[in-house]
């Protein structure tokens, strides 16, 4: 499937993919992909959840018993006036009284009339001595009937009882609920040595899984029936002499191994936050998919960063951890298998590399400048910003209901009396004989302050507050404008400088920073006088300049230095692009040689020839700045190199979107770690760096109906000596108990690497747990029916004796989903989701190819969203179509209005794609054409395949290569002009005709070889150093592209030509209409004569 985009004029090419051993598809998950697997993980912060969830608890118990206490002790009283006893006596003598009960020290009287009264008797004296005390004769008495009553029943025991028990339940209530609290964390401290194996019974239905809920794996569940049958049936395998293997090794996409700390900042639609933090502002699900989450992602395919919807948040416990920090001071802290994305020194190309492999001194990718900001705005005015960051830097809130503030400057006063005056009705007063002292003693007004995200806490303690960091844009830099007049300062030398107790302060300042296009540099220094850690933050370089356009000051004497700082001239080497190199090499070589230039001595002498020089000798390495001056002068001594794709990759590179910053330290700890999954881009953006981000076991047991035993590889690994091989002794035994079982390592790596690499020479707690798994292994009886199961994503570091026959001797790999896999899963996802009668998930699988189940899953997901916005009950068919183009491309951009001219040309260049498509024999069909922006597209084309396919064929190729230029030629053809439109289409046509010759041995000149070299996986343009061919074979394979390309463009001229008829039709028709269907394309293409690829089955009548 290949879809092409514009975005303002420029043509993109997205393809989705299927892995197999098709040439035109990638064999595996591209560098940036990531999976999850294992199973469902409770999100992080439950344990803060379940407490509260136990207060409520013995709250709502005390209410109910509380409401009983009080109905039962008014189940017996009458609702009847009270008079006393000598009224009672008065009426008796008056003869009105018709009878009297007693009942304990209550008396109810009834009267001749019928009414009733009640009353209270004397407490130790009898009703009848009473009376005749308030002198009731006898004869009067006789004629009243009297009777008494024992005390008795539910209601008078409980009355006597419930006080006593009540208090005794609610204490022993407390204290039960106190001793599941330590359970959970402080009596972990007498089960170091015990297994941590999570166990799913085979009876909870509620936790079954079995091959029905696992979609899209067919090898897989075909290769495990054999483990099924053998738990099931053991005894005719045995008989026959037969062992089923020991140990199955599942290898697949990586899983949720590679993960960061809690501490790491994210970039969110809602703001700035704390990777941890996560489930505090959207839903995480109990089987770990997040609603709603949207986080700075980056595109590999055109190095642009982007907004994208993650799947899935983990939070994945304790994990040995590396933590690298540049010389900027920004720092990252993960596992060793999570990857960054850092310049590869020799090819000068973003690779992906693993924490465990970067080095210091290499060069990491920072984001920065990406102006993402959330949408609260709790805050009332970006003044108020202003006040809480002047209250941040210089100020303090105190339990005594004051706010302080400490400052020198009248201008800061001033500004601030006159907020606190708009918004509390109150100001701040001079009551302190310090000189620079002000307070405003408030309770309100501090209450306010605290709402709005500031706290009562020391200097070490201050952080940016929550509702600045998810606030708009105008908020954030009110807020860092209050900070940086307080504690900020400018520099005559070049720098703006700012410096504060708080670490966490600092780190909060810098991203913040970062997001609105500042680098600064961090790091931290002890004060002389009291030896306590100072967190200082400057800004230099270029970057000043930035910062007095974004933030700046408001008061005078500063925003002079800050002027004059600007105004000399400063280093700007600061933020230069490493390793290019061999890139920039390559440029000026194209251009030099095409140039007449280079006969005229002058050239020599301009600081164009200079400057490349040292770049290319390694003397130095080019700016930002450098950079698109050397870019510019190219391509203004020779046009023709505008084209190269090493020229596309500097321009990105130099965009003024990425910070290239050197690793200077590492560390190592155990802390907590967390992870996204973030669909097809498979990365997000956290504190500035581009990051990386178990269920088919668990299917085995539920379908043998076993117990299952999981944990992860990490589990096993304690600081203690022994502790590992104890817990594997644990889990063994456990496992043997209740055999037949099945044990699942998540991640064996963790534990399985190979051994003899420590520090310890052999005897480290790593290696020591690796030998007691396989000593348990091998302790195996042929007649016990325990198999153990494990996953990872790095076969290639097991250790031998893992892998070696009678222990994981059985490797599954999981693949991508074929079409009816994806019809199995879609079918899975589907479940719980009304569907309206039009639905057909064929046709969604068909449009799907390449997409994994966690894509499939956010397809439904979007096409329920899409359903429900607009007041359905049910989900029909047009909105999964749309929502496929949704998760592809994002949401339809209607307000992207093109003139007439630019929305005739996207037109005819959209409709040159789907003719040429069309009408060549290898192409695949047509399936919709659109001129309406989605995300960054502008318009686009999709085709699909008539069906899947592993291979790819040389005729397919050049047919694909000459749709790729129809839009160029129909631009050509009928307006003798060419956009910037085709641009994409060129880079993707040139590197497919490329790969032709260099990897597929398509090149009748050349012959049957591979020519490329085996260097890193790069995320866009090509390698230079990894080049293994000469100068000679070079030019050849050039000019062999050049033969492919220009072949394409004939074939698609001859198209057009032909057809121009048909060109003319489909564009006309998109004008009016925007967007056209397969049924309306085809019904134009066959009014022209053109006949629509179908599959054989569909021409039976």
């Amino acid at each position: 499937m290949a879809i092409f985009k514009k975005k303002k004029g420029e043509k993109r090419e997205w393809r989705g993919k299927r892995r197999g051993s098709n040439p035109a598809e990638p064999k595996g998950v591209g560098p940036l992909s990531g999976g999850a697997s294992g199973s469902p993980l409770l999100p992080g912060g439950s344990g803060k959840g379940q407490f509260i969830s136990n207060i409520v608890s013995v709250v709502l118990v005390f209410l109910i018993i509380s409401t009983l206490y009080s109905t039962i002790s008014s189940t017996d009283k009458v609702k009847t006036s009270e008079v006393p006893v000598s009224q009672i006596a008065q009426d008796i003598s008056a003869g009105t009284v018709k009878s009297v009960s007693v009942s304990g020290d209550m008396v109810n009287v009834e009267y001749v009339d019928g009414t009733k009264k009640i009353s209270k008797k004397e407490i130790e004296a009898s009703f009848s001595e009473t009376l005749v005390n308030y002198g009731v004769s006898a004869e009067k008495l006789a004629k009243v009937e009297i009777s008494v009553k024992n005390e008795s029943g539910f209601g008078y025991w409980a009355l006597n009882l419930l006080p006593f028990i009540v208090p005794l339940l609610l204490v022993i209530f407390f204290f039960w609920m106190i001793t599941r609290q330590v359970k959970g964390a402080g009596m972990q401290a007498f089960s170091f040595g015990q297994s941590k194996a999570r166990i799913i019974d085979p009876n909870d239905t509620n936790q079954k899984v079995t091959f029905k809920d696992v979609a899209g794996a067919k090898e897989a569940k075909e290769e495990l029936s054999e483990i099924v049958d053998f738990l099931k049936s053991p005894k005719k395998f045995l008989d026959i002499g037969a062992r089923i293997p020991k140990g199955v090794l599942l290898m697949g996409a990586p899983g949720t191994g590679k993960c960061v700390t809690g501490e790491t900042r994210l970039l969110t639609q809602k703001g700035i936050m704390r990777i941890d933090d996560v489930p505090k502002y959207f839903a995480v699900n109990e089987d770990n998919t997040v609603d709603g989450l949207r986080i700075v992602t980056l595109d590999h395919k055109d190095l642009e960063f982007h907004e994208a919807s993650a799947s899935h948040w983990y939070h994945l416990g304790e994990q040995a951890t590396k933590r690298i920090i540049t010389d900027t001071g920004v720092s990252l802290e993960g596992t060793g298998e999570h990857p960054i994305v850092v310049v590869d020194e020799k090819s000068g190309n973003l690779l992906f590399r693993r924490l465990d492999e970067v080095k210091e001194g290499e060069f990491v990718a920072v984001a920065y400048n990406t102006n993402h900001f959330g949408s609260y705005t709790k805050i009332p005015s970006p003044d108020v910003a202003y006040l809480m960051g002047v209250l941040t830097g210089d100020g303090c809130l105190t339990i005594r209901n004051r706010v302080i503030l400490s400052t020198a400057d009248q201008e800061v006063i001033d500004r601030v009396q006159n907020i606190a005056r708009t918004v509390f009705g109150v100001v701040f007063s001079k009551t302190s004989s310090r000189p620079y002292d002000y307070e405003m003693r408030d309770a309100t007004a501090k209450g306010r302050l605290i709402e709005w995200g500031l706290s009562e806490t020391y200097a070490e303690g201050k952080r940016v507050p929550e509702w600045i960091r998810m606030a708009p844009k105008e908020y954030v830099v009110a807020y860092l404008r209050g900070l940086f007049d307080t504690d900020g300062c400018a520099e005559k030398k070049g720098n703006v400088n700012i410096s504060s107790a708080s670490k966490a302060l600092i780190e909060d300042i810098q991203m913040m920073l970062l997001n609105v296009g500042i680098v600064a540099r961090s790091y931290d220094r002890k004060k002389k006088y009291n030896g306590k850690n100072q967190s200082y933050l400057s800004i230099y370089g270029d970057f000043v300049e930035q910062f007095q356009r974004e933030v700046g000051f408001t008061i005078k004497r500063k925003q002079k230095v800050l002027e004059a700082t600007c105004a000399r001239q400063r280093n700007t080497n600061v933020n230069y692009v490493p390793h290019q190199r061999g890139m920039i090499q390559v440029v000026w070589k194209q251009a030099v040689a095409v140039t007449p230039r280079n006969l005229d001595r002058a050239f020599y002498n301009e600081s164009l020839y200079k400057n490349t020089k040292r770049y290319m000798n390694g003397e130095r390495s080019p700016s930002i700045v450098g950079m698109n001056r050397f870019l510019d002068g190219v391509v203004e001594i020779a046009p023709t190199v505008r084209s190269l794709p090493e020229i596309a990759y500097l321009k990105r590179l130099s965009s003024g979107q990425f910070f290239f910053t050197q690793v200077k330290q590492i560390d190592y700890a155990v802390k907590h770690v967390y992870d996204l999954t973030v669909p097809h881009t498979h990365n997000f953006v956290a504190n500035g760096v581009i990051n990386h981000n178990t269920l088919l076991a668990r299917a085995v047991a539920g379908e043998a109906g076993v117990p299952f035993f999981h944990l992860s590889g990490s589990e096993f690994v304690e600081m203690f000596v022994g502790v590992g091989a104890s817990r594997v002794r644990d889990l063994f035994k456990m496992a043997k108990k209740a055999a037949p079982a099945i044990i699942f390592v998540d991640e064996i790596d963790a534990v399985g690497r190979v051994r003899g690499g420590g520090v310890g020479g052999g005897n480290d707690e790593r290696e020591q747990t690796l030998n007691q798994i396989l000593v348990e292994m091998d302790g195996f009886e042929p007649a016990e029916k325990v198999i153990v199961m494990a996953a990872t994503n790095r076969p290639d570091v097991l250790d031998p004796a893992l892998l070696r026959p009678g222990r994981f001797d059985r490797r599954v790999t999981l693949e991508l989903p074929d079409r009816e896999g994806r019809e199995e899963i879609l079918k899975i996802h589907v479940r719980k989701k009304p569907l309206a009668e039009d639905v057909n998930l064929k046709i969604v699988a068909e449009r799907t190819p390449g997409f994994s189940g966690a894509d499939l899953y956010s397809l439904m997901n979007e096409g329920a969203i899409l359903a429900a916005r607009e007041g359905r009950k049910t989900v029909a068919q047009f909105d999964l179509i749309r929502a496929i183009e949704k998760v592809m491309l994002g949401p339809e951009r209607k307000s992207h209005i093109l003139s007439k001219e630019e929305k005739k040309i996207t037109a005819y260049h959209e409709a040159g794609h789907a003719l040429v498509a069309s009408v060549l024999p290898h192409a695949d069909p047509v399936h919709k054409v659109s001129i309406i922006a989605r995300g960054h597209a502008g318009g686009y084309t999709l085709k699909l395949p008539l069906e899947e396919r592993r291979l790819q064929s040389h005729k397919e190729f050049l047919d694909d290569i000459a749709m790729s230029l129809g839009g160029y030629v129909a631009e050509e053809t009928v307006f003798g002009d060419i956009t910037t439109g085709p641009s994409s289409d060129l880079q993707v046509a040139t590197a497919l005709a490329r790969d032709m010759v260099t990897k597929y041995g398509m090149s009748a000149n050349l012959g049957p070889v591979a020519l490329e070299g085996a260097g890193g996986r790069a995320l866009f343009g090509r390698g230079v150093n990894d080049r293994e061919y000469s100068q000679d074979v070079s030019a050849k394979i050039d000019a062999e592209v050049s033969g492919i390309m220009n072949n394409g463009r004939t074939r698609a001229r001859e198209v057009i030509t032909k057809h121009r008829k048909a060109l003319d039709a489909i564009a006309n028709e998109l004008i009016l209409r925007e967007n056209l269907e397969r049924d309306d394309f085809e019904k134009i293409i066959i009014a022209n004569g053109i006949m629509p690829k179908r599959k054989k089955e569909e021409f039976v009548v």
